[in-house]
């Protein structure tokens, strides 16, 4: 029992951390060029080699989200380089750019395995079983024979781990649609299409992220240690991190709140806890949003509730974005980590608010 929690611990820290999956896809290597329409509009190229332990994803996006009542839209142009532990993301736009690389691994190590058919197989099957979206076909792409899965807001065709196809639905009038345009497997990549680009400034994220695995390490232990209690790993984990009050003022948290006007939403109440400050703000047909400034932020709870979270950086900030569905509704979260007052921001909503909304709105909150 230990040992198999153990492993699921292990597991989570190097896919949700390192971004290291020897076998994200189930075909050893290959590049697919997307094109998008609907309310993404643009192409997006996709590199891979060792069955994705080496990836390279460049994009040149025009996405729309839907603001109150408003359509809005946003230039996402970036390149995106995983290359065994160590993930590089490119702002192409603004010429900035971040690295984290927690294992430190050699951006020339590939490692030479070849597959068996049967293999790529199993793990193509295993690829659609982690998705946890009912099967609902079959049909083929580029002359592929793809796996249909779909849900209340997504449908994808994948083959081999590939997303081949897609329709997304953000709202009843934004849906985004992609297909691959070009599909290549099993080809020679060259070596500096994994390679960050020249004359472009990486922030260096690795030691904080190194700190975060850290503390899963130690809760880990700490588990395997214990052989009497049976306690769960959020509750090791909060053991690990002591509850820390919050030194920003409640007064100037109030202040920022107040100038905040969500579209079709009201201000309920802001709260002081011991460790954080809550603002709550209701609108009808329970939509709603919780904004949360917490100096004791326990990563452990957000990968034990989001199963879809993703970690990035945006003007020198560390932030982690996810969702969930519960009871066929999603529920949105995004995290922003403020080096300088000591804190993270935690904007959580139903699912009026997508990703786009939480990070518009987070721009508006202006803590002296």
């Amino acid at each position: 029992m230990k040992k198999t929690l153990l492993t699921v611990i292990l597991l989570i820290i190097i896919k949700s951390f390192c971004g290291q999956e020897h076998y994200r896809y189930a075909a050893k290597s290959g590049y697919i060029k997307y094109k998008y329409t609907g309310s993404v509009i643009g192409d997006q190229e996709l590199y891979w080699d060792n069955y994705g332990e080496k990836l390279c994803r460049i994009s040149r996006l025009t996405i729309k989200y839907k603001f109150g009542e408003s359509i809005i839209s946003y230039e996402d142009h970036g390149i995106l380089i995983r290359n065994g532990s160590e993930t590089i993301h490119v702002d192409l736009i603004d010429s900035t750019g971040w690295i984290n690389n927690p294992g430190k691994t050699d951006i020339n190590t590939c490692y030479k395995i070849m597959l068996s058919e049967q293999k790529q197989q199993e793990i193509a099957t295993l690829i659609i079983d982690s998705l946890e979206q009912p099967v609902v076909g079959y049909g083929k792409v580029r002359g592929k024979k793809c796996t249909i899965v779909q849900d209340h807001s997504s449908k994808s065709w994948i083959y081999k781990g590939l997303v081949l196809k897609s329709k997304r639905m953000s709202t009843e009038d934004l849906i985004e649609y992609s297909k691959a345009k070009e599909f290549q497997e099993n080809i020679d990549i060259p070596t500096e299409i994994f390679m960050p680009l020249d004359g472009i400034q990486l922030e260096d994220n690795t030691e904080s992220q190194k700190a975060l695995i850290e503390a899963f390490m130690a809760a880990a232990e700490k588990i395997e240690e214990d052989e009497k209690k049976e306690k769960s790993f959020e509750e090791y984990i909060i053991d690990t991190v002591s509850i820390t009050p919050v030194s920003y003022s409640f007064v100037f948290f109030e202040d920022a709140i107040e100038k905040l006007k969500p579209s079709g939403l009201i201000l309920g109440q802001t709260i002081q806890g011991e460790g954080n400050y809550i603002a709550l703000f209701n609108g009808e047909y329970n939509s709603s949003i919780r904004i949360t400034v917490t100096s004791s932020f326990k990563l452990s709870s957000l990968l034990k509730k989001y199963n879809n979270i993703e970690f990035l950086n945006y003007k020198g900030k560390s932030m982690i974005h996810g969702y969930i569905s519960e009871k066929g509704i999603l529920k949105y979260i995004l995290i922003i980590e403020y080096k300088d007052l000591c804190f993270h921001l935690i904007i959580n909503s139903t699912e009026d608010f997508g990703h786009s909304e939480l990070l518009d709105l987070s721009k508006k909150i202006k803590f002296k």
